[in-house]
């Protein structure tokens, strides 16, 4: 995985929810649906989340 803006990645396709907590300004109601979500394809397809923006 490259992730050349970031310190680190995640995987959103595994990450725990204490993990995606770890992005700054997400909430747990976003990491909930996030992983409630899962699997993702594609990045664009987390914009269908309420509370998150355009990607």
């Amino acid at each position: 995985m490259v992730c050349p803006l970031l310190a680190y990645c995640l995987a959103l396709n595994a990450a725990s929810e204490a993990e995606l907590l770890s992005i700054k300004g997400l909430t747990a109601t976003v990491a909930k649906a996030i992983v409630a979500g899962r699997p993702y394809a594609a990045l664009s397809e987390l914009g269908k989340i309420k509370g998150v923006g355009p990607i």
